[in-house]
């Protein structure tokens, strides 16, 4: 026989009146079954066999009958299971009597072993699927649950009702079963709570003058007012109060009228935190009372950092109140352009650093100068300053004014730094006044640049910087008169660290004037767009590209009084649109697909290895300076719509014609040039002419005169004399 079916077990709810139930599986002895009942409050009681119940059927397979000695009451639960020892009891001999009942029986065995276990693991509390990030108990109770440990523990019914129990006694309460709740913040702020005569709470203003009204105007936020306040951060040194006590800071320094605004900076409101620990200490947001000072400048640096703070272990900290900006008067900065403020801007750095989310950090007017700077290649770090002509970070000695460069971290890239509304400053042997190397998403807004190293100095240095966004910078002796002029405005290049180029940047309305060499330098930088802006009045270019940048964009921007020439050209599809030029675009012998389309031009000039440039839709001659219009010695160059200021009209470049050297009979030519060209044959006596283009032949017969070819295109010229053959390269003036 088989074990046909996968029932092992059967359910049923008593009615009062029914005691034998029956069975639908096999059992092959009575103590294979299990009978248990369950009362309605969920009791549940194993019956003894042939005490609480009998048992029929036992080995069929068609099972049998569990008799009660009484009818299960109603309501109460009955559940018959089949339960089998995990046991082999049959013996197979070596060469015995193959019995096949013996062998059904133990498979049979088996099977129900495997059906019992089944079943058990539909009793467990279990996923639904295999990615069900949860158990479903199915709507049935978790029983004796210990108490929860950790915080994703689940919560016995217990241990929830003793925590709640536990607050509920801490707090005050009413007898009824609802009351009416408060009012809101603003109504009820500087007032006291009372009821009216309906017992609904309310909230009444205290009497003028009374203790209440003092002790309320005191616990306000700005209730240190009425206390006096402190007038330099030395004051702080031995003041300790209560925890949550207020006072107010009037400035950082005591001599404030020094400061470049001639009023108090770096002050503010501050509580006292008894539990904050004195190592927090940083003389800007944290104040430690055990931290000395002189008031001396040349001690500013170690009272930031807190050095000889009397008790390093200890607690206690006057901690800054404030819902701003992180703002660098704070740390003790002067701003008055002379002294070093160099402990300050890195103590603000490091603060900004710390937090968790990276605040952003105000820069108030003024000129502060520094003698180096610190990195600023943090993810996510914010400096706005007051605007560019307000805000100056002066550098009087680093080769770096102001750094962001991740490679000095060791990371491969660092993202999100943003930087607006200040000026960076330099000196005579400033290589960078703006230095970024390993960044992605870096953006600039309202950033003047000023100062440098007048032969190999940068306003910009771009190295490996991607997908970043420059608005409004500039490098200008238009905006302010410079000492010494940076020799290089923008210049984007390849990471020393890593090896890649700066890419995907976009530039918008950047204004370079007058630095001594080229304005704009791209060295191996690929799909940068330049919109709208200048680089004009540099000593030598205004845009330079050498041959390992290509996709570059430049539109809109107004480029002259560059000696040399306003753009110089060396890199692959770079894209010149509706610009306009005062002295000269030259396309170097490595320039290849330039497009140069709309704007006003005084001279454009293709030399030789140029290869297929595109230029058109544009005026040249414009400033009609005498040495304008165009030369053409690249290859391939199309150009179509050109309109000559000076003749007032439409031009038509055109090549000069070049002669054909012939060969033996049948002579073959063909155009292996990447533009068109027209073939013109005299005298001689020539037999015949055939044209080839790709598979395609045609016998032209023996017509002499000019033959169009495009490129690729062949003849094959019989005769039996020479005839005399040139080419004309055209087919630029595309339409």
């Amino acid at each position: 026989m088989t074990v046909s079916t996968e029932i092992n077990h059967e359910e049923y709810v008593g009615n009062g009146v029914t005691s034998v139930f029956p069975y639908r599986f096999r059992i092959l002895k009575a103590s294979n079954m299990v009978v248990v009942s369950i009362a309605p409050n969920g009791t549940e009681t194993t019956l003894i066999l042939n005490t609480g119940f009998t048992v029929s059927g036992v080995g069929s397979y068609a099972g049998g009958n569990v008799t009660l000695p009484n009818p299960l009451p109603e309501g109460w639960g009955l559940t018959l299971t089949r339960v089998l020892p995990a046991i082999q009891e049959t013996d197979l001999r070596n060469q015995g009597t193959f019995f096949a009942e013996t062998h059904e029986d133990a498979f049979d065995y088996l099977t129900m072993l495997i059906q019992q276990v089944g079943s058990w693991f539909t009793l467990a509390l279990r996923k639904p699927t295999f990615l069900s990030k949860f158990y479903d108990a199915k709507k049935n109770r978790i029983a004796n649950l210990a108490d929860p440990v950790s915080a994703q523990d689940a919560v016995t019914k217990g241990y929830a009702d003793s925590v709640v129990q536990l607050n509920l006694n801490k707090t005050l309460r009413v007898p009824e079963s609802f009351i009416e709740e408060l009012p809101d913040k603003i109504s009820r702020s500087g007032k006291l709570l009372a009821f009216n005569d309906q017992g609904r709470p309310i909230v009444v203003l205290p009497e003028s003058g009374s203790a209440a009204d003092v002790l309320v105007t005191l616990a306000s936020i700005g209730g240190y007012s009425y206390l006096g306040e402190l007038q330099s951060v030395a004051d702080f040194i031995g003041f300790v109060k209560q925890d949550g006590a207020r006072v107010n800071l009037k400035s950082w320094h005591k001599g404030w009228a020094a400061t470049a605004e001639g009023k108090p900076v770096g002050g503010g409101s501050f509580i006292y935190r008894a539990n904050v620990p004195k190592a927090k200490h940083n003389g800007g947001t944290h104040i430690s009372p055990t931290v000395p000072w002189d008031g001396l400048q040349s001690s500013i640096a170690a009272y930031l950092t807190g050095a000889g703070e009397t008790d390093p272990t200890g607690l206690g900290c006057w901690v800054r109140d404030y819902q701003c900006k992180v703002n660098l008067t704070w740390f003790g900065t002067r701003g008055d352009g002379a002294t070093d403020d160099v402990a300050s801007i890195q103590a603000f750095r490091d603060y900004l650093v710390s937090q968790p989310k990276k605040k952003k950090g105000y820069i108030p007017a003024g000129v502060y100068s520094h003698s180096s700077g610190p990195n600023w290649a943090v993810k996510g770090i914010h400096l706005v300053g007051d605007g560019k002509h307000n805000t100056i970070l002066k550098c009087t000695a680093s080769t770096r004014a102001f750094n962001i460069d991740a490679s000095e971290y060791g990371q491969a890239v660092v993202y999100d730094v943003v930087v607006e509304n200040l000026c960076i400053e330099g000196h005579v042997t400033c290589q960078n006044l703006l230095y970024v190397e390993n960044t992605s998403h870096i953006t600039m807004r309202n950033v003047n640049s000023r100062e440098a190293n007048p032969l190999t100095g940068t306003a910009l240095k771009l190295l490996f910087t991607v997908a970043s966004v420059f608005e409004n910078f500039t490098c200008s002796i238009n905006e302010q008169a410079m000492v010494s002029r940076p020799y290089y405005g923008i210049h984007l290049g390849v990471s020393p660290s890593r090896n890649l180029k700066s890419t995907c940047n976009q530039f918008k309305n950047a204004i370079i004037e007058g630095v001594n060499g080229t304005g704009i330098r791209l060295t191996s930088a690929d799909l940068n767009m330049f919109t709208g802006g200048t680089s004009e009045a540099n000593g030598l270019y205004g845009i330079t590209l050498d041959s390992g940048s290509r996709m570059n964009t430049f539109m809109g921007m107004g480029l002259e009084s560059n000696p040399t020439a306003d753009i110089l050209d060396g890199g692959t599809n770079t894209v010149i649109k509706q610009c306009y030029t005062g002295t000269a675009i030259i396309l170097l012998n490595t320039s290849k697909r330039a497009q140069i389309s709309g704007g006003l031009h005084e001279r454009i000039e293709t030399q030789t290895g140029c290869d297929s440039a595109e230029i058109s839709n544009l005026t040249i001659n414009y400033f009609k300076k005498g040495n304008g219009g165009y030369v053409d010695n690249g290859t391939a160059t199309a150009w179509a719509r050109i309109w000559d200021e000076i003749l007032q009209a439409y031009v038509y470049p055109k090549k000069p014609r070049t002669a054909i050297t012939v060969g033996a009979t049948p002579f073959t030519y063909s155009n292996d040039s990447r533009g068109f060209e027209s073939v013109l044959m005299v005298g001689g006596n020539v037999t015949q002419i055939l044209f080839k283009r790709d598979a395609d032949t045609a016998n032209m017969g023996t017509s002499s005169g000019p033959i169009f070819l495009a490129p690729g295109d062949q003849l094959v010229i019989s005769y039996s004399t020479a005839p005399v053959m040139s080419r004309i390269p055209m087919g630029e003036n595309y339409t």
